[in-house]
């Protein structure tokens, strides 16, 4: 298992950044990290080769003329019976008053009915005309 302990983490170009610490490793014990939210449930990490990022390194970057070494694409389903509601701030606005965040319920409140049913239905209706 590896177990990396945050160093750091900031924003800078339009890219988050984060520095990791590992204790266990004996030639680089830091890494760094770009990172970031594709949606409520996706987060992209881009692991450098070394121990600072390349120029050219995105949050989908893997190869070493990027600087990378890792891309790791993790989809988060813990809030599939979660009630209660998420608080979502990409980043980009860092002036953005608290209140104005964006709401998201993982519950959905409406049941939307598939194109099977609706087949099902029109094939019924044409049988009884």
């Amino acid at each position: 298992d590896y177990i990396y302990q945050c160093a750091g983490y900031w924003r800078e170009d339009s890219r988050s950044y984060l520095i990791t610490y590992d204790r266990d490793d004996p030639y680089i014990n830091f890494k760094c990290w770009v990172y970031e939210r594709i949606d409520l449930f996706k987060i992209y990490l881009s692991r450098s080769a070394g121990s600072f990022c390349g120029f050219n390194q995105t949050s989908q970057s893997y190869e070493a003329q990027d600087g990378a070494d890792l891309k790791i694409e993790l989809e988060e389903a813990e809030r599939i019976h979660d009630d209660c509601p998420i608080r979502y701030d990409d980043g980009r606005n860092p002036w953005q008053i608290v209140d104005e965040f964006l709401f998201y319920y993982a519950s959905a409140t409406t049941l939307m009915p598939s194109l099977f049913i609706y087949i099902f239905l029109i094939i019924l209706i044409l049988n009884f005309f």
